[in-house]
């Protein structure tokens, strides 16, 4: 009972804890590009442009879920548009050492955050991130709608009183 209990709790942390070797890898442009395609053919009545898509960042970042097989929250504010991270700066130079042990000079990637000035950014993110995860094929992005209209639907009722008082 309890030590199953315990091993089950163990397990979840694990799980859930990232590890210093545990990066995400990037997916290669023709892959991410080819994911991109399919779910504009399966999505037709949902609109693409630079604002609504999702960064490759964040796809990465969904899809190493899968690839590290851990569970994961992604926040919304993890969840800027494609637009956002065209624009980022990616300036700083970073030094590394490839599969051969030669040193190669790369572009430092930047984490990109988001922000939010009221509910209709904050919709867009919850939007991208459920085109992520579609993408990735982890949710749909029926499901990660209808939880994103059940979260909205709840800004517009009144709270319990014990939570006002």
């Amino acid at each position: 009972g309890m030590l199953l209990v315990t091993a089950n709790l163990k397990q979840v942390k694990t799980r859930t804890e990232q590890a210093e070797g545990d990066t995400p890898r990037s997916l290669p442009l023709a892959e991410r590009l080819s994911r991109l395609a399919s779910q504009q053919a399966r999505l037709s009545g949902v609109q693409s442009d630079v604002h609504l898509e999702p960064p490759y960042q964040l796809i990465d970042r969904v899809c190493a879920i899968t690839d590290l097989q851990r569970v994961g929250y992604v926040p919304p504010s993890k969840c800027s548009s494609r637009a956002q991270e065209l624009s980022c700066d990616k300036t700083d130079t970073q030094l590394t050492f490839d599969s051969s042990g030669n040193l190669r000079a790369s572009k430092k990637a930047v984490d990109l955050e988001t922000s939010f000035f009221g509910e209709l950014p904050l919709r867009e993110a919850l939007q991208r991130r459920s085109l992520a995860f579609d993408a990735c094929a982890l949710m749909t992005y029926a499901t990660g709608e209808k939880w994103a209209t059940l979260l909205f639907g709840a800004l517009g009722k009144e709270p319990p009183l014990a939570i006002v008082t």
